[in-house]
């Protein structure tokens, strides 16, 4: 498996307890739901963050961390669990219960 990659605030550590999801909903998962999210690529997580932040207003304690796996990892592709509808990118409710259903299943670690 590939590195996987997360920025992240200094002042938080890492993250990997997913508590952020506990405070707000993301694309994959409902409010309350521990989820951790990573990106495939440096490059695609900053732009990512760049997406849903003023660049001006970005905290200055912000860290990019690899992340790599010594075993194989179990992994679902999106498209294994359901067909995406058109409009996905604009139904954040669609992709939340594909999530939701992804960890209801608990066969993996990792929505692809």
């Amino acid at each position: 498996m590939p590195p996987l990659w997360r920025l992240y605030r200094a002042r938080h550590g890492p993250g990997l307890d997913g508590l952020g999801g506990l405070f707000a909903d993301g694309r994959w998962h409902a409010l309350g739901e521990r989820v951790v999210y990573f990106g495939a690529s440096a490059a695609i997580v900053v732009l990512e963050r760049l997406a849903h932040a003023d660049p001006d207003l970005l905290p200055a304690d912000l860290r990019l961390a690899r992340f790599e796996f010594s075993e194989p990892v179990l992994e679902t592709k999106v498209e294994e669990l359901a067909s995406l509808p058109a409009n996905w990118t604009q139904d954040a409710n669609a992709t939340r219960r594909i999530g939701g259903q992804w960890r209801l299943q608990g066969s993996s670690c990792l929505l692809v």
